[in-house]
């Protein structure tokens, strides 16, 4: 796959980044950000593909506070690669621990997870995720899984607690 070298001109290094000290021996949880159009996702679909691991990915999207659309787009997603314990979650209604298990999904399961446009899940506003998914990366950034999570951002997100165990990488 050939991109112009005016797209994304630090993609190379940033791709190689991620793979190495990422996917190899770094945290569960990484943030790669970027403007619009700049290469984020063809470069984690480029991750994946060289990985050469199950992957899941779906796209957030607004309007859902709860996460609950996301979830259910992860499950399905992960359904699809013979991964079926989020989907089992699903039918506990208000009792289900969606974080909890993805936490032990990751634990088990050597699964790369991409959450594209992450941004629609942040504080509206702002430039930081909301409380039940800072929850999330939280929990699974202070995890020894062996699966990862890479969600995609076209915001610079503010660094708080949530972010101390991520890598975060910038796309131009």
């Amino acid at each position: 796959m050939t991109m112009s070298p005016l797209i994304g001109k630090d993609r190379g290094r940033v791709l190689a980044d991620l793979r190495k000290k990422w996917m190899e021996k770094g945290p569960v949880v990484a943030l790669l950000e970027g403007f619009s159009g700049c290469g984020k996702s063809v470069l984690a679909a480029e991750l994946s593909e060289g990985s050469k691991i199950p992957t899941a990915r779906v796209d957030a999207f607004a309007d859902d506070d709860d996460l609950q659309g996301l979830f259910l787009d992860l499950a399905i997603a992960l359904e699809a690669i013979g991964i079926d314990g989020l989907s089992k979650e699903m039918g506990k209604g208000s009792q289900a621990n969606f974080a909890g298990v993805l936490r032990e999904i990751m634990r088990h399961n050597r699964v790369l997870v991409i959450i594209d446009e992450a941004q629609h899940t942040f504080v509206p506003g702002s430039a930081r995720p909301g409380a039940k998914l800072a929850g999330v990366i939280k929990q699974l950034g202070d995890s020894t899984a062996t699966g990862k999570l890479l969600l995609i951002s076209n915001r610079i997100a503010e660094r708080a607690v949530w972010s101390e165990n991520c890598i975060i990488r910038r796309l131009h």
